[in-house]
């Protein structure tokens, strides 16, 4: 007598919830129905889940191109979108080898990308960031690659003898990196030699209008005006005065949209 396979509807909202966790890509959900099929029965956890599944294919992607994971941990600390290939080729990489890693990332749907940029998933990044864990001992260190980030920013800011500043349109295209990077330190890390790359880039977003987006690169700064300076050195409070106001105009933004909301919305709504 053959055992009906059908799934439950308990089945098949765990598997729509797991597809949405990985942003539908085709080789993530592959493997997720995979891993699904071999424990049946289980509740899914979905974070451990995902981490599984990211863990295995990377196992895979290392084992057909090592340089595409060594470009992909360096992207886990970046903006997820706009990401220059220039940005992660490491010096003195061929450029036929960065091609081809850049593929092999592409084929395994862990980026998508053009000509001359890519973009990670969401999910990619959260995954690669997650800290081992003792049933996880296996999962990549979460700060391989945030040096090699950083470097990699520094290094694109860095000016040719010939060039006095760095042009304006190089800088607005690393902005949205250089505050992930701000956002995304982890717990005890000090971006001491990006410090002023992000006052500069915290400038730039003030006097763009977008001051509330640079609250992570004012608290960045911040953390290592405290740690060097001491909470009384004229740096410090000048920082902090800084910070304050950049948290008000958030505050004041967020207040502004919520009215507008409530005088858009149709009357008699909940």
């Amino acid at each position: 007598m053959f055992k009906d396979t059908t799934p439950t509807a308990r089945q098949q909202a765990d598997a729509h919830a797991l597809a949405t966790d990985l942003g539908h890509l085709p080789l993530a959900i592959k493997q997720g129905g995979a891993y699904l099929a071999q424990s049946r029965g289980i509740s899914l956890d979905a974070e451990r889940t995902i981490a599984r599944i990211w863990t295995a294919t990377l196992r895979a992607l290392e084992q057909a191109n090592p340089l595409a994971v060594q470009l992909l941990h360096p992207a886990t600390w970046l903006a997820p979108d706009d990401i220059p290939h220039t940005l992660l080729t490491p010096p003195g990489t061929v450029t036929d080898d960065i091609a081809e890693a850049i593929g092999a990332l592409a084929a395994y749907s862990m980026i998508t990308t053009t000509e001359s940029t890519l973009s990670i998933h969401r999910l990619v990044q959260t995954v690669l960031r997650t800290p081992r864990t003792s049933d996880n001992p296996q999962w990549p260190r979460p700060l391989q690659g945030r040096d090699s980030a950083e470097q990699a920013v520094l290094h694109s800011l860095a000016l040719p003898p010939s060039q006095e500043s760095t042009a304006e349109s190089q800088w607005d295209a690393l902005i949205p990196h250089l505050v992930t990077l701000a956002a995304t330190a982890p717990p005890g890390h000090r971006d001491a030699p990006l410090i002023d790359a992000y006052n500069t880039t915290a400038n730039r977003l003030h006097h763009q209008g977008h001051t509330a987006r640079t609250i992570p690169l004012l608290e960045a700064v911040l953390a290592q005006w405290e740690q060097v300076l001491g909470d009384t050195h004229p740096d410090t409070l000048n920082s902090r005065n800084n910070l304050a106001a950049a948290r008000a105009v958030r505050q004041r933004n967020t207040a502004a949209s919520a009215t507008e909301y409530d005088r858009q919305r149709p009357s008699g709504a909940e």
